[in-house]
């Protein structure tokens, strides 16, 4: 019976083997980020639809969960004002209708832990560049017909009117995909 002196593995075939494994390990990982960044695409379309089907849905029937008979009937998109009122009173009755249509889960970015709407959806300038947008923020920019930025409202809270009075008559939406590319979602009325 012969006996070998050196049964393990020489320095050489060790470094070959971590070396296979660093290289796989790598592959995995950046495979995984590629897969979480669309992942995460995917989620903020979903999230800019969700919004504006809501915000349609407001223009053309009105907040029908509100127990104001004059939100049950078709209305302009909310102006920037309403912005305001959601940093400032977002516990009033037509600010709350207006949530209740909406998934709270669409206001929230994909990795942020809040759904304020003050982070997630704020207005923007109309100057025809797209507005300063991060990955974890919705840019919601209401225009009027000149496609001015529509700030309607005189600080009240009413933030919409029936659409004759409104001069909110469409809107942008914008958000920033993981690559940087900025997106934006234009109002089916224009």
């Amino acid at each position: 019976m012969k006996r070998y002196k050196n049964a393990g593995f020489t320095i050489i075939e060790l470094i070959i083997t971590i070396s296979i494994m660093a290289i796989l390990t790598t592959v995995v990982v950046i495979s995984l980020r590629t897969s979480q960044e669309r992942a995460n695409d995917k989620e903020r379309a979903d999230d800019v639809d969700a919004i504006a089907r809501t915000l349609e849905n407001i223009y053309n029937n009105g907040i029908q969960s509100s127990s104001d008979a004059s939100l049950k009937q078709p209305m302009g998109y909310p102006g920037t004002v309403w912005v305001s009122n959601m940093i400032s009173n977002p516990s009033h009755p037509q600010v709350v209708a207006i949530l209740e249509e909406l998934e709270l889960s669409s206001l929230k970015t994909p990795g942020s832990s809040s759904t304020s709407l003050p982070y997630n959806l704020t207005s923007a300038s109309s100057n025809g560049d797209p507005p300063s947008v991060s990955a974890n923020t919705y840019v919601y920019q209401p225009l009027k017909a000149d496609n001015s930025i529509c700030s309607w409202g005189n600080g009240a809270i009413h933030p919409i009117q029936p659409r004759a009075e409104s001069p909110c008559v469409k809107f942008n939406i914008y958000y920033m995909k993981s690559d940087g590319t900025i997106v934006k979602k234009e109002s089916i009325n224009r």
